[in-house]
């Protein structure tokens, strides 16, 4: 991809990303977010913009075996099901412990997929039962920056899920 100067850019593989400053033969010169320089591979960059959710999701799970938890893209928003047969295939090795992990963690890669993405919503669906998820989702939410969350439509989903959003 060919960048120019003052093209906004975000990483592909990773939060964050910046503004064109200098291009020379394969490099860039972007200056971050955080303000700093840095000469980074043109490969690991994307124009702001350019990539819808669905190539974003592709692209962070080249590679992988994994099933995805996505269920509904839509450019405003991404609905994400952390129930944990929508996460592993069998769950029965898995501690609650280790099951409450990896739901807190995929909705972590969410919320980072749909920052990538500039997707403003996230619908984090985590469903009733004894609450334990939800408070904990919660918990690490209040701890992010940069968003608000609170209970997602109750005619939609209940009281099942939370609705993020990010600015």
């Amino acid at each position: 991809m060919r960048f120019k100067i003052g093209d906004r850019v975000s990483f592909i593989d990773e939060p964050g990303g910046g503004i064109v400053r200098s291009v020379k033969s394969g490099q860039v010169l972007i200056e971050t977010d955080e303000g700093f320089e840095e000469w980074v591979a043109s490969d690991i960059l994307i124009r702001r913009g350019d990539l819808p959710i669905k190539e974003v999701v592709q692209k962070d799970q080249k590679g992988q075996r994994q099933k995805t938890v996505l269920k509904r893209e839509k450019s405003d928003y991404l609905e994400v099901d952390l129930h944990i047969h929508e996460l592993v295939e069998y769950s029965k090795h898995l501690s609650n412990y280790q099951m409450l992990q990896m739901q807190l963690h995929e909705a972590e890669k969410a919320i980072a997929k749909a920052r990538r993405a500039f997707v403003k919503k996230v619908i984090l669906i985590h469903g009733v039962g004894e609450g334990k998820l939800r408070t904990e989702l919660h918990q690490m939410l209040a701890g992010m920056e940069r968003l608000n969350f609170y209970d997602a439509d109750f005619n939609r989903y209940g009281a099942g899920a939370t609705e993020v959003e990010l600015y």
